[in-house]
């Protein structure tokens, strides 16, 4: 892709950092005005062996007193392991999928977020590992560049966060995230410092770094389809894109991205099982042998497995340790092409399931498959892909240029390309209202009871749903979908700020029905604030008394990364706007926040 010069009139700085369930990376590109960007990787870390390589394992130790004492490459040293073993310390793997939602949690077997230890919080997690990142992306700036320390210092105080998050994840998520970021003193805790913090998801961030690279190929097309399956350690994130302009590119989503937790987690976690149940009631039966064999298996057996034909084996000991009951001989644990291979077959499925439900969104005629992702490097899960695939019509491709690196490069090709203009709403969005009582409309009559006396003296009932966005509708990044609203009070200062409650509908009704018949399939998706004492509030008199009247409108974006509001009313018939706060109910993630 040829980027065009960067047209700012001033230096800066963006860093994306790529958090993830097994690793973590961090790219960056410094903006010069007349300068054409280029995108690198923050390719030193501390404790590294092969210092060109661009990640690091997401761990932490943990002393005992909840102090973060090693991170990453460091935290594998034989010197830091030890020491961990004399001082107490608590490692902690794995720790993202804490802030995995409640959605996709619901059928996940217990303990597959990990404890965190000491009674730290998901937020406290998340910022001591960003800001080990930053410190990393400042050490590396400052040895990399000409001048890098007069550079840095030139741009520490506006630089700008891309955070990626798996598709599956929201607004409470992004809430979580960007706490974490001013707990570690990334940004100051103002709306300015917020507005420093951009989100994208991992599987839009892949498909930039895939056209940003060229890997994409002859699938840039006009009329094409590009699906992109993001197999990461924690999650399978799918998404998929229409292109609608070849040169600049310009994309847009044809079906709403989906986030499975399948990843190579849950790979290792059932090999793991499979380990513990062959070594039940041996000499081997232990948690840190079973631990060890398993982490042998995972950094190997794993990575290599590519034939359920072939035999492989675990190399975990010394040649002294043989049991023959248990196929272990010489150090190495023995196992079966199939076992290995059924290790894999949750994720697979779950994979070709997710592209087979949005079929009816493409044709595959005209579509391709980017398989991209650390786990996408497994050649037993390509095979096994590219053959289900062709089943449907689809063909599935990867690349040799490493992918490991696809989120954090693409969440910067994000930033400044910008090619999905346009994304698919997941549900119906919509706001509970209250309708005058009709009591010859059934509907009406059997609610009967529910029904009260507003202010405005009209008889009421409460609990209508009424849609702002329809489910699966292609969203365009600057379209608004406004709500018009009327709150009645005695009191005029009561008026003065509101609180309005964003509802989203997830069961199969085309038309949603009142809440109390479906309460199930309703969620609290987040509650518009403002401050309407601007407003004007007009006093209206009739038969029935005296009360004051809000009119406005809430205008909602949702065809952006991150949902945004603004305040909308009319004074004088000139139109106004004002800012308003999207509030997310913080509970419904997979640990306390």
């Amino acid at each position: 892709m040829i980027r065009p010069a960067y047209s700012g009139n001033r230096r800066s700085l963006v860093l994306a950092f790529d958090i993830g369930t097994t690793f973590s990376g961090v790219s960056y590109v410094l903006l010069d005005p007349g300068q054409v960007p280029k995108i690198n990787n923050v390719t030193r870390f501390p404790g590294q062996l092969l210092e060109t390589y661009s990640k690091i394992p997401s761990t932490i130790w943990y002393d005992s007193s909840g102090k973060a004492c090693s991170f990453g490459a460091e935290s594998t040293l034989l010197q830091t392991v030890d020491r961990a073993e004399a001082e107490g310390w608590t490692r902690l793997d794995w720790w993202k999928l804490n802030l995995a939602p409640t959605a996709l949690c619901k059928k996940l077997p217990a303990g597959y977020a990990p404890a965190l230890p000491h009674g730290l919080t998901i937020v406290e997690v998340f910022a001591d590992f960003m800001h080990y990142l930053f410190a990393c992306a400042e050490t590396y700036f400052k040895e990399s560049h000409a001048f890098g320390e007069s550079v840095w210092d030139s741009v520490k105080e506006d630089i700008t966060f891309i955070l990626s998050h798996p598709n599956g994840w929201g607004g409470i998520e992004q809430v979580t995230m960007r706490r974490a970021a001013v707990k570690a003193e990334l940004i100051p805790d103002t709306s300015e410092g917020h507005d420093r913090i951009q989100f994208v998801t991992e599987g839009e961030a892949s498909f930039n770094f895939c056209a940003n690279n060229g890997i994409s190929g002859d699938a840039i097309k006009v009329g094409r389809n590009v699906i992109v399956i993001d197999a990461g350690g924690g999650t399978i994130d799918i998404s998929g894109y229409t292109v609608e302009n070849q040169n600049p590119p310009q994309v847009a989503e044809i079906f709403a991205s989906e986030c499975r937790l399948l990843g190579a987690t849950t790979v290792t976690r059932r090999a793991r099982e499979f380990i513990k149940d062959r070594l039940k009631n041996s000499r081997f039966d232990s948690e840190d042998i079973v631990s060890h064999i398993t982490q042998c298996f995972d950094e190997t057996t794993k990575r290599l497995f590519k034939s359920s034909d072939d035999i492989n084996y675990i190399q975990f000991g010394s040649p002294f340790e043989t049991e023959p009951s248990l196929g272990i001989q010489r150090g190495k644990m023995k196992l079966s092409g199939t076992e290995v291979a059924a290790f894999f077959e949750e994720s697979i499925k779950g994979m070709i399931h997710a592209i087979e439900s949005h079929l009816d969104s493409f044709k595959a005629d005209d579509s391709t498959v980017l398989l991209v992702g650390g786990f996408g490097e497994s050649p037993w899960l390509f095979q096994r892909l590219r053959s289900r695939l062709e089943c449907l019509g689809l063909s599935l491709s990867r690349t040799d240029v490493p992918t490991n690196k696809a989120v954090a490069q693409g969440a910067i090709a994000f930033y400044l390309d910008g090619i999905v203009k346009s994304r698919v709403s997941r549900y119906k969005y919509g706001v509970l209202t209250n309708v005058r009582y009709n009591p010859y409309d059934p509907q009406h009559a059997e609610r009967w009871s529910q029904a009260v006396f507003m202010a405005d003296g009209v008889k009421r009932l409460p609990g209508a749903f009424s849609t702002i966005l329809d489910e699966s509708v292609r969203v365009s990044e600057t379209e608004e979908f406004r709500k018009a609203f009327r709150h009645f009070s005695r009191s005029r200062q009561s008026l003065d700020r509101i609180d309005d409650t964003i509802k989203a509908y997830k069961g199969s009704s085309q038309d949603p029905p009142w809440i109390d018949s479906e309460p199930a399939s309703f969620f609290n998706l987040c509650t518009v604030s403002a401050d309407t004492s601007r407003v004007p509030k007009p006093k209206i008199t009739n038969p029935r008394g005296s009360h004051y009247e809000v009119y406005y409108e809430v205008a909602l974006l949702f065809g952006l990364t991150e949902l945004k509001a603004q305040l909308v009313w009319t004074e004088n018939g000139v139109e106004k706007r004002g800012q308003a706060e999207i509030v997310y109910d913080e509970t419904q993630g997979c640990a306390e926040m």
